[in-house]
């Protein structure tokens, strides 16, 4: 604690900024301080408020300012419960601002752009099927039907190796048109 006091002191916060309390401390920013991860959460909404919409310019902006703070580790070697539910609560943020990502760029006719966002969801995340089924679809709009298959491929392996058990109905339902060029 007395690191963290010491810090809170050069940045010019004061000994007031950290106050104990009963059930531990309490942290007292002035009311114009900036919390990043605070900023993120309102990005992501902000550009999931511009998507449905349809604002999809409107929506770029802040995609990638919630994207550039979210991809930075939050309190790198340090543990605790709570850490860890910060941690997985900002991994879903970061999910969703790369869901808009990707839904800009794909409007954009940016493909690439679009699967370099979804591909970075599935490294974070590999079982979620919905960044898998849109860079199935992504792939399909490029004329690249059997790089569309490849992935569901991929995800079938995966989850059959990893799970025992196979893709959603959903998923399979667009892999039954890829296959079927019923899209």
């Amino acid at each position: 604690m007395s690191k963290l006091r010491a810090l809170m002191s050069s940045a010019g916060l004061g000994r007031l900024a950290l106050e104990t309390v009963a059930s531990g401390y309490r942290l007292n920013l002035p009311a114009a301080a900036w919390i990043d991860v605070d900023a993120a959460a309102e990005a992501v909404h902000e550009a999931e408020a511009a998507l449905r919409a349809g604002r999809h310019e409107a929506a770029y902006g802040p995609a990638v300012v919630a994207c550039a703070i979210l991809r930075r580790p939050f309190l790198l070697g340090e543990d605790g419960t709570w850490i860890e539910d910060r941690r997985r609560r900002l991994l879903v943020l970061r999910l969703r601002a790369l869901d808009c990502l990707a839904d800009i760029h794909s409007w954009n006719r940016e493909p690439t752009l679009a699967l370099r966002a979804l591909e970075e969801a599935v490294e974070l995340e590999p079982y979620r099927e919905t960044s898998y089924r849109a860079l199935m679809r992504i792939h399909d709009r490029a004329g690249n039907r059997a790089e569309a298959m490849r992935v569901y491929g991929r995800l079938e392996r995966l989850l059959e190796r990893e799970l025992g058990t196979r893709p959603a109905a959903e998923t399979d339902a667009l892999m039954h048109e890829l296959a079927t060029g019923s899209r």
